[in-house]
């Protein structure tokens, strides 16, 4: 029964809690206030009247929106004529948006409605998805606060879609924190703590403490409702230490009503006493900095206070604290407090004896209550209602997935597809490659081997030229030793030494060439044909000294197979080059080779 009545107690929670989120969500920053309006007016004033004024009239209306809400308006309502006129849709938004922030200070839900949802339609004309993100987190918590529980979640799982798409972990902690808000509402326990899970984690990486320990409250406070208390105390301690060190007033007012809840779960009162007392003493610190009603924190604390004592049978703390409860929850509408109290003043006045109170309060208790069970089944209808949203939200998620899937493979047999034929395109550029390499190398080694080929027959030549130097000048030795002997013969034997010295000579310079052009002829065998072609007017001995030339022969050689002089080498080398058109500065020999 306990458990229960704590589970009533959160659901009250549950709505102050979003109230307070709603009222912090408005990001403006503050510092200096009174030194940037004052610039900022300046600014204004001594702007020309035809001037786009639509950024200025925004900082100023972000400026006085947590100061004074009625001059905030009169600046985004002049700021929002501006927008329109210069077709500032982007800012038209931000002015819709700011407007409503105006009305949830001025706690006018309705209008503050009304303005988020225009905002929401100008930032889809300009594609602000940061904008729609945290219109939609704030328009879910307004349609949470009045208990309308499907177009909340919808709300959330629309900017919850865009804030995880886009990375946003200002915002994505806010939609698991508020969503799982509405599961531990409907007890949903286990999908509230899954929700609760996935904020902490954005919050631990981003190191932001008072989120950190915001949710793990929060997720105490669904452990509780499990009824595992010991894990819940171990989540509890670890945000007390974080709002220890960061000196969170509210945060430690919070952590105390819920260790004396746990103590008087237990049955331990006065340990729950001393928490609920050390959690008084934090609410009575609270300033102006907290935005959420205070009334139902002191009613619920006032009301466990006059229960705690009452169990201890201090009657007149019990009864002093119960009436405080009452008082405040019977001015503020609070109806789960109401009949928790009159539940608890009924028990009291019958143990101080006093029947006729006792009965008038438990009158009291059976009407509120019996109004809450009306309310209770109107819960589980609208829990219902919000099953099927949740279990619709689900399989549209679970429909996109399997689209995106679908899509993912297509996408990946395409880049497969790809992938397959720029491979096999790369393997027949190899092959190609190779082939033509292949190609490469064997024409380079057929012509190494030919010019291997080419300079071994030069050289087999050059070598048969020197050799039939060599055996000519060895002949005319011979000849020129008869000559100077033939004297020495007998008249009768001159006659066939002449004869003999005439066909040596004769025959030996007749050989030579005859070898020489056949072995020329064999290892460079265009070279005439080219020759001719290029120069038709050489002569027969022009050709046959471009030969020895292009063998590489010197002037000495080439006057030895010829029989000629030296000079005459000389002239005969001058008047080529006369008819090949060579300069001279250019080498005879490698004009010749290049052939």
């Amino acid at each position: 029964m306990l458990i229960k009545n704590d589970f009533n107690k959160m659901k009250t929670g549950y709505r102050t809690y979003l109230l307070f989120v709603l009222l912090l969500i408005i990001n403006y920053s503050f510092a200096n206030p009174a030194s940037r309006l004052d610039s900022l007016l300046k600014v204004l004033q001594n702007q020309d009247e035809g001037a786009d004024k639509t950024e200025t009239y925004f900082k100023i209306t972000s400026l006085l929106i947590k100061t004074n809400v009625d001059s905030a308006k009169y600046y985004a309502d002049k700021g929002m004529f501006y927008a329109f006129k210069n077709g500032r849709k982007d800012y038209a938004g931000k002015f819709y948006s700011a407007l409503g922030d105006i009305y949830v200070v001025k706690n006018d839900l309705f209008k503050a409605l009304d303005s988020y949802l225009n905002a929401i339609d100008l930032y889809k004309t300009v594609n602000d998805y940061i904008g729609m993100s945290k219109v939609y987190l704030v328009i879910g918590n307004i349609y949470a606060t009045q208990g309308n529980f499907s177009p909340a979640i919808e709300n959330y799982h629309k900017g919850l879609d865009i804030a995880d798409s886009l990375g946003l972990d200002d915002l994505l902690p806010h939609f698991y924190n508020n969503i799982g808000e509405l599961h531990l509402f409907f007890e949903n326990y286990e999908n509230a703590i899954d929700n609760y899970k996935q904020a902490l984690d954005i919050y631990t990486k981003k190191n932001d403490l008072t989120g950190e320990a915001r949710i793990l409250s929060n997720i105490c406070k669904a452990l509780i409702m499990t009824g595992d208390v010991e894990v819940a105390e171990n989540y509890l301690n670890k945000a007390h230490e974080i709002y220890d060190s960061t000196s969170n007033t509210f945060g430690l007012q919070s952590v105390f009503v819920t260790k004396g809840d746990i103590e008087r779960m237990r049955g331990n009162y006065e340990k729950a006493l001393v928490n609920y007392y050390e959690s008084l003493k934090y609410l009575q610190k609270l300033g102006s900095d907290y935005f959420g009603p205070k009334s139902s924190l002191y009613a619920e604390l006032y009301n466990n206070l006059g229960f705690c004592h009452m169990k201890l049978k201090n009657y007149s703390k019990a009864k002093e604290y119960l009436l405080k409860a009452y008082d405040i929850s019977e001015k503020t509408g609070l109806h789960e407090t109401l009949t928790k109290c009159s539940q608890n003043l009924s028990e009291l006045y019958e143990a101080l004896n006093k029947p006729y109170l006792a009965l008038e309060y438990y009158k009291k208790f059976k009407m509120f209550s019996d109004s809450i069970s009306r309310e209770q089944n109107l819960k589980k209808i609208t829990q219902l209602e919000m099953q099927n949203k949740f279990d619709k939200l689900l399989k549209e998620k679970e429909v996109e997935e399997l689209k995106y899937r679908a899509k993912q493979r297509r996408k990946e047999m395409l880049y497969l597809v790809i992938i397959v034929g720029v491979v096999a395109l790369l393997v027949v550029l190899g092959l190609l490659f190779n082939t033509q390499r292949l190609k490469r190398k064997n024409l380079a080694l057929e012509k190494e081997k030919l010019k291997s080929d080419l300079d071994y027959k030069n050289k087999e030549l050059t070598t048969n030229v020197l050799y039939l130097l060599k055996k000519n000048e060895f002949i005319i030795n011979i000849s020129n030793q008869l000559k100077n002997s033939r004297y020495s013969f007998k008249p009768e034997n001159r006659k066939i030494i002449d004869g003999l010295i005439h066909d040596m000579e004769q025959s030996t310079s007749k050989d030579i060439w005859k070898e020489f052009e056949l072995r020329f002829q064999e290892v460079h065998s265009d070279f005439y044909n080219k020759l001719a072609k290029k120069f038709p007017d050489l002569s027969p001995n022009e050709l046959k000294l471009c030969a020895f030339l292009r063998l590489n022969m010197s002037t000495k050689e080439i006057s030895s197979i010829t029989f000629q002089s030296y000079n005459s080498i000389i002239m005969a080398r001058h008047r080529l080059r006369k008819k090949l058109g060579i300069q001279s500065n250019e080498n005879l020999i490698a004009f010749l080779r290049q052939l």
